[in-house]
């Protein structure tokens, strides 16, 4: 028996069947007892299939997999969110609801594909391989705001966490020469990151600054 406490909730702004035309959103339902677990309130889904839902929940079901853009570039800070916070909670479930509602708003923006070489790998639930890319790092109060973050796989994530790969402000690619020829190798030809057309998604300024004034300090 389970019995579940509701202490807050937020309105979804589309419904979320068990499963849409390219994919599953619930893998567990699928199985022999698929009529069972349908009827009950509470039930257990893991992270990945929550993010699954929470994209479709802001952006539609046939945007799900697919958002189609302009590949736009530019420069612009207007009207983006504050870069930090003062008080970032420890508490774990707090951390996982952030991260899966930074997701629901990246993925998309960067039409589910990496910043930097346009790779969009997913598994058999739809789940995406590239990661939120804080630029402004977590450890030092960084915010969980899409302007604070860049949707990165998860070897050139770490790459970038390490300052082996910073930015110029027109979001050209700059990279170490420690950066093994395997991974620069995956960069967009052009060395210029993807970013998001609309102007109060794309990767701050400050942000930008910040993490290439580190980059340049350690590889004076």
């Amino acid at each position: 028996m389970l019995a579940a406490e509701i202490v807050g909730y937020r309105p979804l702004a589309f419904r979320i069947p068990v499963s849409a035309d390219n994919g599953v959103f619930e893998a567990g339902l699928q199985g022999p007892n698929r009529r069972s677990l349908t009827q009950r309130s509470v039930r257990e889904i893991d992270d990945r299939e929550a993010e699954a839902i929470l994209v479709a929940a802001e952006h539609g079901i046939e945007t799900s997999w697919k958002v189609e853009g302009n590949g736009v570039q530019g420069m612009s800070d207007h009207g983006q969110q504050s870069l930090t916070v003062e008080d970032r909670p420890f508490d774990a479930v707090q951390r996982a609801r952030r991260d899966m509602r930074l997701r629901a708003t990246v993925l998309p923006a960067y039409n589910f594909r990496c910043a930097l070489t346009g790779l969009a790998q997913r598994d058999h639930r739809n789940a995406f391989e590239a990661d939120c890319c804080h630029i402004y790092e977590v450890s030092d109060g960084g915010a969980d705001v899409p302007t604070n973050a860049m949707l990165i796989i998860k070897s050139l994530h770490w790459a970038v966490d390490h300052f082996l790969i910073s930015f110029e402000d027109d979001f050209r690619i700059i990279a170490s020469p420690l950066l093994e020829e395997k991974y620069r190798a995956m960069l967009h030809e052009d060395l210029t990151a993807r970013v998001p057309s609309d102007p109060s998604l794309r990767p701050s300024l400050k942000a930008l600054r910040r993490h290439r004034a580190h980059y340049w300090k350690l590889h004076s």
